[in-house]
C-alpha cells in the first residue's frame, strides 16, 4: 500500500465527535482520512491522556455517558462547532464470546448513550464497532433493536462483520460496523464514498496485504 491510499493530504470539512473513545483508535483512522476531530469523550483518565497525544488539537473530556448532565458539558467544550458525524465503540463486555451474555448488563446498555448523543446532535452519519458476538446475541434481537432506535431517528443503517486484516490493518480482528447515514439527499463532497454504504467497502487484495503487513517493524 502506498501512503496515499492510507493518508488524506486534505481535509474534507466534517467534524467527528468521539465516544467511549479510549486512546483513540478508531478515530486516528477517521482523522487519517482528512475528518477534524472535535472531542474524545470516555470515563478513563489515562486513556484520555493518550489520546490527547494522538489527536493533536482535539479536546478530551472525562465523563459518565449514561450522565444526562454530560451533554451540557460537550455542548461547552464543542463551542457552538457541527457534528457531523458520530462515532464510537461501546464497551463490549456482555457482548463477547468470552464474557457474561447477559441482556441486563448495564454494560450491553451503554449502546443507548450513542443513540441518545445521536438523537441530540442529529450528524449526517455515525458509525459504531462492537464485537462480532453482537451480531447473533439473542438470535440477533440486540442488533436488530439498535438498528430499529436508529432508524427511528430518520437513518438509513447497514451492519456487517468486517476483518481489520483485510483492511491493511496487521491484525486478525474481527468487529461488527454499523454505519447509519441520515434519510434524504446527501452531498457527496460532505460524506464521502467510505461512509455511503458498508457494502461498498473493498478488501486489499492479498498480494497488497502481505506487502502492507511486512513492512510493519
Amino acid at each position: 500500500m502506498t501512503k496515499n491510499t492510507l493518508y488524506s493530504k486534505e481535509g474534507n470539512g466534517l467534524n467527528i465527535l468521539d465516544l467511549f473513545c479510549g486512546c483513540g483508535g478508531l478515530s486516528k483512522g477517521f482523522e487519517m482520512a482528512g475528518y477534524n476531530v472535535l472531542l474524545g469523550v470516555d470515563f478513563n483518565e489515562p486513556a484520555l491522556k493518550t489520546y490527547a497525544k494522538n489527536h493533536n488539537g482535539s479536546k478530551t473530556l472525562c465523563v459518565d455517558l449514561s450522565s444526562i448532565e454530560t451533554f451540557n458539558k460537550i455542548d461547552s467544550l464543542l463551542d457552538g462547532k457541527s457534528v457531523d458525524v458520530i462515532i464510537g465503540g461501546p464497551p463490549c463486555q456482555g457482548f463477547s464470546l468470552t464474557g457474561p451474555r447477559n441482556f441486563e448488563d448495564d454494560r450491553n446498555k451503554l449502546y443507548l448513550a450513542m443513540i441518545e448523543t445521536v438523537k441530540r446532535y442529529s450528524p449526517k452519519a455515525f458509525m459504531i464497532e462492537n464485537v462480532p458476538g453482537m451480531a447473533t446475541l439473542y438470535k440477533g434481537e440486540v442488533k436488530d433493536e439498535i438498528i430499529k432506535r436508529f432508524t427511528r431517528l430518520g437513518y438509513n443503517v447497514n451492519c456487517k462483520i468486517l476483518c481489520a486484516a483485510d483492511y491493511g490493518v496487521p491484525q486478525i480482528r474481527k468487529r461488527l460496523i454499523f454505519v447509519g447515514l441520515k434519510k434524504g439527499p446527501l452531498n457527496s463532497s460532505m460524506v464521502p464514498n467510505m461512509m455511503t454504504s458498508i457494502d461498498g467497502y473493498k478488501p486489499l487484495n492479498r498480494r497488497h496485504q502481505r506487502k502492507s503487513t511486512s513492512n510493519i517493524d
